[in-house]
């Protein structure tokens, strides 16, 4: 099977659980979510070819969307911090 036919399965599989996932974090700020959400799943496909098979799938992308949302969450938390002191600092 092609690569891409088995993204698409995952994919399809796995998106609404990702997406939820990620409301979850983002306090429902749906905008942030599905953007997050298509950062993981770029993040997957990229990459899918390493994937082992230790686990199962679905705890491979979960780990990916709970790293994806942290570090997102991180980013938003230095960019408020920034915006603060540039305000403070005029």
């Amino acid at each position: 099977m092609a690569l891409e036919s088995v993204f698409s399965d995952i994919y399809n599989a796995h998106v609404q659980k990702v997406l939820r996932l990620c409301m979850g974090y983002f306090k429902g700020n749906e905008e942030l979510a599905q953007e997050v959400t298509q950062e993981v799943f770029i993040k997957v496909w990229e990459k899918l070819d390493e994937f082992r098979g230790d686990s199962n799938i679905g705890t491979w992308i979960y780990r990916i969307t709970v790293n994806t949302c942290l570090m997102q969450l991180r980013s938003n938390k230095k960019q408020r911090k920034m915006l603060t002191i540039e305000a403070a600092g005029h």
